[in-house]
C-alpha cells in the first residue's frame, strides 16, 4: 500500500444528492448505482452532508414505525435530503494517503469520505473500496506465488 493515494482508489464518478431531493430520489439513485452513501452538494458542488442507507432507515423506520410499508415511500417523497443527512462531514483529498483515508474512516466509523479539490466534490472513497484494492491485491499476489512455485 506504500505511495498509494486516494486518487489511486477513490470512484470519480460521483452519484450526489442535493438538499432538497426527496428521500424517495434519493433512495431510487442508490439502489440504480447500487452504492449506500450519496455526498449532499450545494450548487457549487460543495459538500454540505452525507446521506447514506442508514440515515435513510432511522429516519423511515425509527420515527415512523407504526406505518405501514406502503406508506413508508410516501413518507420518503415529502421528506428532504436535508432533513435526514449528516452535516459536519470529514472529506479527504486526493493527494491523502490511503493509509491516512484508510485510518480516518476506521477510527471515526465513517462509511465513506467525499473526495473534495479545494471545496468541490470530485470524488468519493468508501469501504467497499478499500475491500476491492485488498481483494484484488491479494489475488494478484496469489497468482504471483503459485506461477513461481510451479515453475521453481
Amino acid at each position: 500500500m506504500a505511495g498509494l493515494t486516494v486518487a489511486d482508489l477513490m470512484t470519480e464518478e460521483v452519484v450526489f444528492a442535493r438538499e432538497n431531493d426527496s428521500l424517495d430520489v434519493a433512495y431510487d439513485a442508490m439502489e440504480e448505482h447500487r452504492i449506500r452513501h450519496l455526498p449532499v452538494v450545494d450548487s457549487e458542488k460543495k459538500v454540505v452532508g452525507v446521506l447514506s442507507q442508514r440515515d435513510m432507515v432511522a429516519a423511515a423506520l425509527f420515527s415512523k414505525e407504526s406505518l405501514p410499508f406502503s406508506q413508508v415511500r410516501d413518507y420518503l417523497k415529502n421528506t428532504t435530503v436535508a432533513e435526514v443527512m449528516s452535516r459536519g462531514v470529514e472529506t479527504t483529498d486526493p493527494e491523502e494517503t490511503i493509509r491516512e483515508a484508510g485510518l480516518k474512516l476506521l477510527e471515526n466509523k465513517f462509511g465513506c469520505l467525499p473526495v473534495v479539490e479545494g471545496q468541490t466534490l470530485i470524488g468519493i472513497i468508501t469501504e467497499s473500496d478499500f475491500v476491492r484494492y485488498l481483494s484484488l491485491t491479494e489475488e494478484s499476489v496469489g497468482q504471483r506465488l503459485r506461477r513461481h512455485f510451479k515453475t521453481a
